[in-house]
């Protein structure tokens, strides 16, 4: 018995269909059974053992393995094997993130009229220098004690 056989000018390798070195076929042909809905993006062995009921073709193995390997969306929902060595630490970034900051004021912005008195408003800004963060704070006046106050306040 011979394992190559020609029906319908087509090569059958031991009663499967043998897929010539054509690429884009045997790419349209994993991504056709990988990506089905039924089929919910399978591993390896399982797509082997549907291919290897009707087509065949030179390396299939390592081209599934490649194929199922290089999908976007099995690699996002893939669950690591490995355990943690040891309890996550968490970044000394966070720890020290406002121990770098600028101060800085903007005086006389505009003058307020109230029913009784006029009061002039500067804006203090403080900012960390690490991730960036602003805080503006209205305050009247620019003492060391007002200012100390404002910013215990506020960050």
């Amino acid at each position: 018995m011979t394992k190559y056989i020609l029906q319908n000018n087509r090569v059958y390798y031991k009663d499967k269909l043998l897929i010539f070195k054509d690429e884009e076929l045997q790419l349209h042909l994993l991504q056709l059974s990988h990506d089905m809905s039924i089929a919910d993006h399978l591993n390896k062995a399982k797509i082997y053992k549907i291919f290897s009921h009707y087509y065949y073709w030179f390396k299939i193995i390592e081209s599934i393995a490649h194929f199922v390997c290089n999908c976007h969306l099995c690699f996002q929902v893939k669950v690591f094997k490995e355990k943690y060595q040891r309890v996550l630490k968490s970044f000394d970034v966070f720890n020290c993130c406002w121990k770098d900051i600028v101060m800085n004021f903007i005086m006389t912005v505009f003058e307020s009229k109230n029913l009784n008195e006029n009061s002039i408003i500067n804006i203090m800004i403080i900012m960390n220098r690490l991730f960036k963060q602003v805080h503006y704070e209205f305050i009247n006046e620019v003492t060391a004690l007002n200012t100390a106050q404002v910013f215990y306040r506020s960050v």
